[in-house]
């Protein structure tokens, strides 16, 4: 039993490592092409449609966005906070009517509210702010709160996208090390050493790690990966590299087993951080004692 959950820990310390190595791939595309700072920009625009763009062109010339813009490189801003949204709203409310000043009250809020081009954020906003009462405050939280709400549906879109290119690295980063989970598998319960070294890795890991996104280090990432049987070294060593192109049953194996490892690392790296405490955990317990006999009473 110790010997399968040791195996099990060492297979799901790979998942984990090499799911890192996709977070980190990953980031780096989204960065360079400015995937988050696109979807940002089409999440606005689809919220802010309205006749002529009218009410897209007003929240974009707001102090808030060409200050943000400014100062987000390239490719814009790729997040708004609700409360910069609610005030960039207010502000272009307030160009349009020329106002000057803060806003005081409810009343002046739904001018500015009124004041915009007519489109579904402008009926939206006028029903919230119906809705508040006389407290600004509780207005103009429900705005932020809206908004917040709107992005999410974007960022669902954005992550569903981004779910399609992790398993693209996924195969491409399972072929690249030789990522085989049968012929890891089949390392790890043959080799007690290798299996105790890979298990105690593990545990040592999470107990040093609270949060998944601090792991995304690719020098620690490298280190941890060291032990186990991957790679494409067929000089002889290690075996289970060596000679699976030999027959067809072997090449159909390791296609197997790369799939399996490919469709494990796109799941992403918190899935199997999770996972692997609770094993690790397990682990630490050990079996339960077994009950004495009750002795006779004398």
């Amino acid at each position: 039993m110790n010997a399968l959950l040791d195996v099990t820990i060492g297979l799901v310390f790979l998942y984990l490592l090499l799911s890192l190595i996709c977070t980190i791939l990953n980031e780096l595309v989204a960065s360079f092409l400015g995937l988050r700072a696109k979807n940002l920009e089409q999440g606005l625009a689809k919220l802010l449609e309205s006749n002529g763009d009218a009410l897209k062109q007003a929240f974009e010339a707001t102090g808030i966005m060409t200050a943000a813009r400014r100062v987000s490189g390239k490719h814009g801003p790729s997040y708004l906070a609700p409360e910069n949204f609610t005030a960039a709203m207010i502000e272009a409310g307030k160009t349009a009517k020329n106002l000057k000043g803060p806003i005081k009250d409810v009343a002046e809020l739904a001018d500015c509210v009124e004041s915009l081009p007519d489109s579904a954020v402008k009926s939206s906003l006028s029903a919230i702010v119906d809705g508040a009462g006389q407290e600004i405050d509780k207005a103009k939280e429900q705005i932020g709160a809206w908004f917040d709400s709107m992005m999410t549906r974007a960022a669902g879109n954005f992550n569903r996208k981004m779910k399609q290119v992790t398993l693209i690295f996924a195969v491409i980063v399972t072929v690249a090390f030789n990522a085989d989970s049968l012929s890891v598998a089949n390392a790890l319960w043959t080799d007690s050493a290798l299996r105790d070294q890979i298990a105690d890795s593990a545990a040592a890991f999470v107990a040093e790690v609270e949060d998944v996104d601090e792991l995304a280090d690719l020098e620690v990432v490298q280190a941890e990966l060291r032990p186990f049987p991957i790679g494409w070294d067929t000089s002889g060593a290690p075996p289970h590299s060596s000679d699976w192109y030999a027959s067809r049953s072997g090449v159909i194996n390791k296609i197997i087993g790369w799939l399996i490892t490919a469709l494990a690392v796109s799941l992403g790296a918190p899935f199997w951080f999770d996972l692997l405490k609770k094993l690790v955990a397990l682990r630490g317990a050990g079996a339960a004692p077994k009950a004495q006999p009750a002795k006779p009473q004398g």
